[in-house]
């Protein structure tokens, strides 16, 4: 196993740990209150969740990667909306 493909592995892992863990806990508490039975609760769904959330993180982890470049590369950079908010600035200036 390659570095980048052991590194894929654990980002995914970790990432789905988190995310799976953190959203049951929310989405168990939402739906059922925090009582005598929340742990039981949620231990179950986070161990239904987690395998699931790991497997969806592994195979669309890439495809994500790849929009969000694309998503952020076609942004305005915080020059560019700086310069937009000066013009704007002084063109309302100018009509008062």
């Amino acid at each position: 196993m390659s570095d980048a493909q052991r590194q894929r592995l654990v980002f995914s892992a970790l990432m789905s740990l988190w995310m799976s863990l953190l959203m049951t806990a929310f989405v168990v508490w939402l739906n059922l209150g925090f009582d005598a039975a929340y742990l039981a609760h949620w231990r179950h769904a986070f161990l239904a969740a987690w395998p699931a959330a790991f497997a969806i993180v592994l195979l669309f982890g890439p495809a994500v990667q790849r929009l969000s470049q694309v998503v952020s590369a076609a942004m305005p950079t915080p020059a560019h909306c700086h310069a937009i908010g000066r013009r704007a600035a002084a063109k309302r200036h100018r009509t008062r």
